[in-house]
């Protein structure tokens, strides 16, 4: 059991990173199950609300769009730039019920030792704060390494009143000049529902 400040804490934050793990895992080969989603007509391409979870995102507009895929709330996937493009960059949603309140900085610090122990070849980059929706939420820059692939992550970390969230932009390496940006765009465009 971990404890968090003074209150212990008997949540386990681990499947949050285990599912962010198994996602990056799947994607290396070709989806064959899942089904995309958009909610309600009115609602531009790519907008995807989980009343449940409590959150909504704006994905990409031809992005493909999974839900309840390999634990995940939600995952977009961009589209294939080229035929020999094995990987396809993504964001995803995962999130897990509030134990107690917590801050953004206390979210990222209880999955951090999975993370570490479950990512191959970790390294970690640059962290800091940014504001997601008007909240204050963590983020993580890091390398690592998943078969063949070489990539980086930025993972954002932020509580909402019910669910803690984390939201992982992936991509290649070597195209972090073509993603990194548009990816973060994407994750920085969730919004923790009243």
């Amino acid at each position: 059991m971990r404890t968090y400040g003074e209150a212990p804490c008997r949540r386990d934050f681990s499947p949050l990173i285990n599912h962010a793990i198994t996602l990056a895992c799947a994607l290396i080969a070709v989806f064959c199950f899942g089904s995309r989603c958009q909610k309600g007509a009115d609602s531009p391409p790519g907008y995807y609300e989980d009343k449940e979870k409590g959150f909504s995102i704006q994905f990409g507009e031809n992005w493909e769009i999974r839900v309840n895929t390999l634990g995940l709330d939600a995952i977009g996937l961009a589209q294939i730039d080229a035929i020999d493009d094995k990987y396809r960059e993504n964001v995803s949603i995962a999130s897990s019920p509030l134990p107690k309140p917590m801050t953004c900085d206390e979210v990222m610090e209880a999955n951090m030792p999975n993370l570490k122990t479950m990512v191959t070849d970790f390294k970690e980059l640059e962290k800091g704060h940014v504001q997601i929706g008007g909240q204050k939420a963590a983020y993580l820059v890091y390398d690592h390494r998943i078969g063949i692939f070489d990539l980086e992550t930025v993972i954002y970390a932020l509580p909402g009143p019910r669910y803690a969230y984390l939201i992982n932009a992936t991509y290649e390496r070597t195209q972090a000049f073509k993603y990194r940006k548009p990816l973060e765009e994407i994750s920085q465009s969730f919004r923790v529902l009243p």
